[in-house]
């Protein structure tokens, strides 16, 4: 008796080596297997992150490197922001004065350098 009848292989691994590098599993173990795993949400979550990624890199290509790399770095306040805006989530005061002095800060490194 078998104990191990099918493998349910990583999409995400999929994605990089591509499914031909499972194919070993049925030819040489007989075993049957599936690419499993990818949702319509990681789909998204994966366009969303190419984007980041390609948008972090013509910031960097665009203008100065010390005013790209602390825009990159205020995920929190894009995430308040974001949250305001799509969930009609209520910031906090302490929230908004974070915003406000992001927003400050970066505007006057952009405008020292």
């Amino acid at each position: 008796m078998n104990l191990l009848d099918r493998f349910d292989l990583s999409g995400r691994v999929a994605v990089v080596t591509g499914s031909s590098a499972f194919g070993f599993l049925a030819t040489e173990f007989g075993l049957p297997s599936a690419v499993v795993g990818f949702t319509p949400a990681d789909v998204l979550r994966g366009i969303l992150e190419l984007a980041g990624v390609l948008l972090l890199t013509i910031t960097f290509a665009l203008g100065p490197p010390t005013v790209a790399g602390v825009t990159t770095t205020q995920f929190g306040t894009f995430a308040v922001i974001l949250g305001f805006v799509l969930l009609h989530e209520r910031p906090k005061l302490n929230q908004w004065a974070g915003i406000i002095c992001t927003i400050v800060g970066v505007s006057l490194l952009a405008a020292i350098v």
